[in-house]
């Protein structure tokens, strides 16, 4: 009987014995364990899928990363300038390009540098009270020949009188003496010379009998002061006094103009749309024009003292002072620079002698240039 009971199958339900467990063995069963407790918790579970999330969304900005680096190796990045139509400035990461670049800078520097001073002799560039308004002298400078009209120490009234049209309310008439004498460019400072100087053209309109422009205050009297090194002892370049401009401007005239009181676009580069003095419609070129091609010059031989680009002058805007001023140089510190004369874009009422307008020392724009003068310390 007993035989036979030890012979009898387990029946197929019943629970099988268990098997010592290790240490190791009891310490999975209970993380496993935890896990289906959390699991059956539906905040942990929650919480548990906010932690994968976060990780998902931690990798895949360092997945895009990769992605974009391979994606733009050994690519141009074209930006485009708001400030000119069509105009876009290509920027590349190619180590190579960007030292070829710096050298060619240094280069550059260095030619402008080292340049052949104009020579030694200013007997024929000193002041002299005797010198007619308007004499003309030539300089070389590189390879080309630039002219200079002479400006004489005198007086006369700055800015103007209230019956005269659209004046504003900061052109202020005062009497003004001038106590010395100048040399100023008989045309606005063109491409060619600017680039002879510095070594680059930033304008829109390209051409070198052309007025420079999209240059700011800063870098024409950078431009000055890297012409005086190359201007015999005792001469230098600067950009004029604002009454200096205007003396040179009106040339012993009175009117809104040095050739009258109109302008519809035919004495001067302008937006003849917008005339002034008259009702007639003129020309309106909508660009700058070449220096001594068109217009004719004032009575002391300038060139495009009205129209063309704006000037800028050497003072700080501000009012004007009081009663009579002599050498007046404006303010000592203000936010903006003074400009002159209108530009190819103006309406003909702003490029009146008295005109005045102002902008950042560092503001460059295609409707803006400069000329300088010479004198002998």
């Amino acid at each position: 009987a007993s035989e036979r009971l030890s012979e009898r199958k387990t029946p197929p339900n019943a629970p099988q014995p268990e098997e010592e467990s290790s240490p190791s063995d009891d310490a999975a069963i209970g993380v496993r364990a935890q896990i289906l407790r959390t699991l059956r918790s539906p905040l942990s579970l929650a919480a548990a899928i906010a932690v994968a999330l976060l990780v998902l969304l931690s990798i895949l900005p360092l997945m895009d990363c990769r992605r974009r680096a391979h994606d733009y190796k050994n690519e141009s990045v074209v930006v485009d300038i708001p400030d000119i139509p069509n105009f876009t400035e290509v920027l590349t990461d190619d180590a190579a390009t960007l030292e070829r670049k710096k050298q060619e800078e240094e280069e550059k520097v260095a030619t402008t540098s080292e340049r052949t001073p104009l020579g030694d002799s200013t007997s024929s560039w000193s002041p002299s009270s005797t010198r007619k308004a308007g004499t003309r002298q030539t300089l070389k400078i590189g390879n080309s020949e630039y002219g200079f009209c002479w400006i004489p120490a005198g007086e006369f009234d700055m800015g103007s009188p209230l019956s005269e049209e659209d004046r504003g309310d900061d052109e202020k008439l005062h009497h003004v003496k001038l106590t010395k004498g100048f040399w100023l460019l008989e045309t606005e400072t063109t491409q060619a010379l600017y680039r002879d100087v510095m070594g680059e053209n930033p304008s829109y309109f390209k051409g070198d009998d052309l007025p420079v422009e999209k240059v700011s205050w800063d870098k024409a009297t950078k431009f000055c002061e890297e012409l005086t090194k190359r201007l015999p002892k005792g001469m230098r370049a600067s950009l004029p006094t604002e009454a200096q401009w205007e003396y040179a401007c009106r040339a012993g005239t009175k009117t809104p103009y040095s050739f009258g009181s109109a302008l519809n676009g035919d004495n001067a580069n302008c937006d003849g749309n917008y005339p002034y003095g008259t009702t007639t419609k003129g020309k309106y070129v909508e660009k700058t024009r070449l220096v001594k091609s068109y217009y004719d010059p004032n009575a002391w031989g300038l060139y495009d003292m009205h129209g063309n680009v704006y000037e800028w002058c050497l003072d700080y805007y501000g009012d004007y002072p009081t009663g009579t001023a002599t050498d007046p140089k404006g303010p000592t510190s203000a936010s903006n620079r003074v400009i002159r004369g209108g530009g190819w874009g103006s309406r003909a009422g702003y490029c009146r002698s008295a005109y005045r307008y102002r902008y950042s020392a560092g503001r460059r724009y295609y409707l803006l240039g400069f000329r300088f003068l010479l004198v002998c310390d």
